[in-house]
């Protein structure tokens, strides 16, 4: 029995180990380089499309037609699930395709259409 519980805990330790991990590369400011939908580039103003991820789990996203957001961030899995502060907005969850110390790939459901938000790491 004690094997069984020590051959379960290993995984579980290795995937909370890797959140971790994953949440530290995340934290920080991220800046649009490329947005594409069903594999094309749109003409969207990459520099205006900003993401910052804090210390706290709190977020705040700068994107084109001066549209703010801010709120609360967490990771599930291969998840980036956010909540704004404006209550009345429903949860959102796009899926981290590529997480590196410079690069963030965001895949998202847009209007049926899969699209990808392609960023580099703001360094301050």
């Amino acid at each position: 029995m004690k094997k069984f519980l020590l051959l379960c805990s290993v995984p579980a330790l290795f995937f909370a180990c890797n959140r971790a991990k994953r949440e530290q590369m995340l934290k920080g400011s991220w800046q649009a380089v490329r947005v594409l939908e069903a594999d094309s580039l749109l003409p969207v103003p990459d520099s205006v499309i900003q993401l910052h991820f804090y210390e706290d789990h709190s977020y705040r996203y700068e994107g084109t037609l001066n549209y703010r957001e801010s709120g609360h961030w967490r990771l599930q899995n291969h998840l980036l699930i956010t909540q704004s502060r404006d209550k009345t907005a429903k949860e959102r969850q796009v899926r981290i395709q590529k997480l590196s110390s410079d690069s963030l790939f965001l895949e998202m459901q847009e209007k049926g259409r899969k699209r990808l938000l392609v960023m580099r790491k703001l360094h301050e």
